[in-house]
């Protein structure tokens, strides 16, 4: 089950790539399962930079944040406007080591897992729609 949850984690954190839509995400929710699956299947050989610049970068963000102004919630818009790049880089530094740390405690080999099914369920937060694995 912590394995399970482990993914799930990854996976929802890797979320916001597909959010702003980025030439390294998916197109749509349907490839999403796929393209983190190949993420963690070479996690391993991931270092905490290559992470960060996998995932979604501080700038990714902000750019989303001007190209999607008029339909995010204030509260959204504020929060992607206050985003501060150290604050952020350093953050995902932490989500990376936390990932890798629950990775070794649950005994997952990256490269050994296999890409099953990804379901989700939408959801809409301030005008940002994404989804969250089940």
């Amino acid at each position: 089950m912590k394995k399970l949850q482990l993914v799930l984690v990854t996976l929802m954190i890797a979320c916001m790539s597909s959010s702003c839509k980025t030439t390294k995400g998916v197109t749509n929710f349907d490839e999403f399962g796929t393209y983190v699956f190949s993420i963690l299947k070479d996690f391993d050989n991931l270092t905490k930079n290559s992470y960060v610049n996998t995932v979604v970068t501080a700038d990714e963000i902000k750019t989303f944040g001007e190209q999607n102004a008029a339909t995010l919630s204030p509260k959204n818009k504020k929060d992607i406007d206050g985003l501060n790049k150290k604050d952020y880089t350093i953050r995902m530094a932490r989500d990376y080591y936390r990932i890798n740390e629950r990775a070794e405690k649950a005994g997952i080999s990256w490269d050994t897992i296999e890409y099953v099914n990804y379901k989700y369920d939408f959801t809409d937060e301030g005008g940002m729609r994404s989804n969250v694995g089940t």
